[in-house]
């Protein structure tokens, strides 16, 4: 609510509505200075790190889950290759989308409609196991 709030404060004066990561950064940063545009950054990058990774490691532990494949951060690479080498290959497909200038807008768009499609198909079998007396 205090980002809403603070958002609200400094953009809807301005009659402004970023778009773009750097406008917010800029425009919430100018008010504090050079050392609190320095800090407006940092935060930013550490938000930004900090979703990446935990992107990342969510679909090396569902792929290794799905597939009953040893898993974890903990353990050692060698200990368990299919992880670390899906991770990393996340990391290394998301590198080359940010630097084809692809608009990862449209890659959510087209992922919610798919997932519109499919999700019907998904609640069958759970039905179907729901109305088994046998179970």
């Amino acid at each position: 609510m205090a980002l809403l709030a603070i958002g609200a404060l400094v953009f809807f004066p301005q009659h402004s509505f970023p778009e773009h990561l750097s406008a917010a950064v800029s425009a919430i940063a100018a008010p504090l200075g050079q050392t609190g545009y320095l800090f407006v950054l940092l935060g930013t990058l550490a938000c930004l790190a900090g979703a990446s990774v935990e992107t990342m490691l969510s679909g090396g532990y569902n792929l290794c889950q799905f597939y009953s494949l040893p898993w974890g951060k903990n353990h050692k690479a060698r200990d368990v290759p299919v992880f670390t080498l899906s991770w990393m290959g996340m990391l290394v497909v998301a590198a080359l989308l940010a630097l084809s200038g692809f608009d990862p807008l449209k890659l959510v768009n087209i992922s919610v409609v798919f997932g519109m499609v499919v999700m019907p198909l998904t609640y069958y079998p759970i039905m179907r196991v729901a109305m088994d007396r046998a179970s």
